[in-house]
């Protein structure tokens, strides 16, 4: 399955007959995306149950990457925007759990831009093949170092989401700007606004249901009114690291919610240096894991066994 495949690399090895081989010592804590929880649970109780009767772990718990990113930026309760690679979803964390009916969800996902990139560069005059060729010395790589170049792109600011205000009016007519991607100082050249044009999916004038925005607005209006008086919000995910994204997002969001028309930014929480808005759901993750509070929480190969599937529902 999906989840075997993404989880064998990190935690486990095979051996000759293609079975998982793991440290049997080790609880096995997975962060797995929200739309397994929603739409998909047997997958993942499949795959716990593959793990134990593998013998490869003793104990498992599944976490929702918008309950672990909250956690992890120091709050019991969050409005969070993941803008994951298959996927963006916005969840309403409230003291630790989150609220199903709030949840919304889209396919739009950080794959979506990485092909309007791709899509982008082809129009230069750039193949993939030839940017892997550049990159990497030939072009025998895959999807994965693709994905790789792209998400770099995004980070080192060669990529960038334009916000549609008066502000930027004058930068859109600044001619031909500079994109430099390879290791050898290979570049070319693309129109201003052509490199945000990737990022134009998540924010559809049309789709309602495909605008980030407009998820966020709609998942907060499921919540009571007092909820949302409080309820901060969190964004994270890989793409929202983006220049620009985040001034997008709010223009977006006043478009949706005119209660949020005087606001000049929005609230993300102080995080460490080692975090960042990718890799904050494992931090979550590694802090629930060292609370004695967690303890309660795994699910253990003996509980499985003596009452079944019906173990990992409850949890």
């Amino acid at each position: 399955s999906e989840l075997t495949q993404s989880a064998a690399p990190i935690a486990f090895s095979r051996d000759a007959a293609g079975r998982l081989v793991g440290a049997p010592q080790l609880p096995f804590h997975f962060v797995v995306p929200e739309h397994y929880f929603a739409q998909n649970k047997s997958a993942l109780i499949s795959f716990a149950s593959i793990l134990f009767e593998s013998g490869c772990c003793p104990a498992f718990y599944a976490s929702r990457p918008s309950v672990v990113s909250t956690l992890a930026s120091g709050r019991a309760s969050s409005l969070v925007l993941d803008v994951g690679h298959a996927s963006s979803t916005v969840s309403a964390v409230l003291e630790g759990s989150v609220v199903q009916s709030a949840v919304r969800s889209t396919a739009i996902g950080g794959h979506t831009v990485n092909e309007s990139i791709l899509k982008v560069l082809e129009s230069a005059g750039i193949s993939a093949n030839q940017l892997l060729a550049d990159c990497y010395g030939h072009a025998g790589h895959g999807p994965d170092h693709l994905t790789d170049i792209c998400h770099a792109m995004k980070l080192r600011g060669d990529m960038h989401v334009t916000c549609p205000s008066a502000a930027d009016t004058p930068a859109l007519s600044s001619g031909l700007a500079h994109m430099y991607f390879a290791p050898d100082g290979h570049s070319i050249k693309l129109p201003y606004e052509a490199r945000s044009i990737p990022f134009e999916c998540l924010f559809s004038q049309n789709q309602p249901n495909e605008n980030v925005a407009a998820m966020l607005t709609e998942s907060k209006k499921a919540l009571s009114v007092d909820v949302q008086a409080w309820l901060p919000q969190l964004v994270i995910g890989g793409t929202t690291a983006t220049s620009g994204f985040h001034d997008r997002l709010l223009y977006e969001i006043k478009r949706f919610d005119m209660t949020l028309s005087g606001c000049t930014k929005l609230p993300q929480p102080t995080m460490s240096s080692h975090m960042s808005l990718a890799t904050l759901p494992w931090h979550g993750a590694a802090l629930a894991c060292s609370s004695s509070a967690f303890v309660g929480l795994w699910v253990t190969k003996e509980e499985f066994a003596e009452e079944g599937e019906g173990v990992l529902r409850d949890r």
